[in-house]
């Protein structure tokens, strides 16, 4: 009950701060972030501590362990994992573009370190499609929405959201084994299919804010016409999950 009440408080705190500015909450002790002269509050969800917790799990490599190539910001694990659930939690409030702008610069950042070649070396504007994972309902931004608009700004590439839920049950409610047999859940707008194939070798970036057995990413891959020259983008990488 009493985590029920700092849960709703927390987010009634951190709409407040985004009308005015004032001050936010930290989503995973509770702690109050002050405005201070180093960056806006509103580039922040986690207090200095907490956020140095995160850190500790930030991504170096590309995640080779799936099918396609994974390049996720941060690690989910059993040492983490109420710090990471909280996050998520926290980015349901909206108003977090800076944040999210934040994750895209993080993924890059271990992008360009991968391909050895800098910022301005590493080239993702000319036929790089960044395809995000699309949202249930609603008309607003999910998180692997809002992940890959920025993202796409970011790279100076193409946003394309160009896939649509065929099912609206969520991957998380499933098991270890029937995620692993799920396929064919997306369709595609068939102008979107055309302007792929309409492109010499195009880059396909599908975005995600949360990777786990990697076959939604592979679905998406499939609905997409199996695209030669495609990439995972994540914030979080999660492997283990219940059988």
């Amino acid at each position: 009950m009493r985590f029920a009440h700092h849960e709703c408080m927390g987010k009634i705190l951190n709409h407040i701060s985004h009308k005015f500015e004032i001050f936010r909450v930290c989503v995973h002790c509770g702690g109050i972030l002050v405005r201070n002269s180093d960056a806006l509050i509103s580039d922040r969800m986690l207090c200095y501590v907490c956020e140095h917790k995160l850190e500790l799990h930030r991504n170096l490599y590309v995640r080779n362990d799936y099918e396609h190539e994974v390049y996720s910001a941060y690690s989910w694990t059993e040492v983490n994992e109420i710090l990471v659930r909280n996050i998520v939690r926290g980015l349901k409030g909206g108003g977090a573009e800076r944040l999210f702008a934040h994750f895209a610069e993080t993924i890059c950042e271990l992008r360009w370190r991968e391909s050895k070649r800098s910022r301005r070396q590493a080239c993702f504007r000319n036929n790089t499609y960044v395809i995000p994972a699309p949202r249930r309902g609603g008309v607003t931004r999910d998180h692997g929405e809002e992940l890959g608009f920025a993202v796409a700004q970011l790279l100076g590439a193409k946003y394309a959201p160009i896939l649509a839920r065929k099912y609206k049950e969520e991957q998380k409610s499933k098991s270890l084994i029937e995620r692993k047999i799920t396929h064919d859940i997306f369709s595609i707008d068939q102008r979107g299919l055309e302007m792929l194939k309409s492109q010499s070798q195009p880059r396909v970036i599908f975005v995600d804010d949360i990777v786990t057995t990697g076959r939604t990413a592979h679905s998406a891959y499939m609905a997409l016409g199996q695209p030669m020259n495609f990439e995972i983008w994540a914030i979080f990488n999660r492997i283990r999950l219940r059988p």
